[in-house]
């Protein structure tokens, strides 16, 4: 490449000169101020390339936990729907045993059926209350009713209708109860 003051023509390049014009001082230098320059296009566009990738991370973000509250609406409301229904397995069950004063064995299949995994949408207590409470004195009932159909009237009848009598009453304050016993699981904010 040819340097600049030998080109055709000869002589220096005009810009060469008026550089050294500004250094001797023969030329005043403008003091430009970039506040007295209009911001350009080119200048909105960095700004904002640079706050998207924020903006982007930020929206991810508030998606992110709005769905993670959304999916646990979602369970709380499975979580009760499951509780709910075993709920009402207990409360037909012994509602039955009240309506018709004995224990069928299609209620007996139906309460089994509605209330299994309890332990674990219910507390293990609560599975092991219903357990002894409800299942065990219902089983009590159907036995000494089993029993007590075959016998002809006399003592020994008359002792095992009371006793049925007996377990009925226990079975109707289990009833009267198993609300209290559900209830602080059966809330939508638990």
């Amino acid at each position: 490449m040819v340097p600049i003051e030998h080109r055709k023509g000869g002589g220096v390049h005009p810009i060469i000169q008026a550089d050294a014009a500004l250094r001797r001082g023969l030329i005043p230098a403008l003091n430009v101020r970039n506040d007295d320059v209009p911001p350009c296009d080119k200048d909105w566009i960095d700004v904002l390339s640079a706050l998207l990738t924020p903006t982007i991370a930020i929206a991810a973000v508030v998606i992110t936990t709005l769905q993670w509250k959304i999916d646990r609406n979602r369970l709380k409301h499975e979580l009760f729907d499951r509780r709910y229904r075993q709920y009402c397995a207990v409360t037909e069950f012994l509602g039955s045993i009240m309506a018709n004063g004995k224990v069928l064995l299609d209620d007996q299949r139906e309460y089994l059926t509605g209330t299994t995994g309890m332990e674990f949408t219910f507390s293990p207590e609560i599975s092991s209350y219903l357990h002894k409470n409800v299942w065990c004195i219902a089983v009590d009932l159907k036995a000494t009713q089993d029993e007590f159909e075959g016998l002809p009237v006399g003592d020994d009848r008359s002792r095992l209708a009371h006793r049925a009598a007996d377990i009925r009453k226990k079975l109707y304050e289990e009833y009267k109860n198993i609300e209290n016993l559900f209830r602080p699981y059966l809330q939508i904010s638990q």
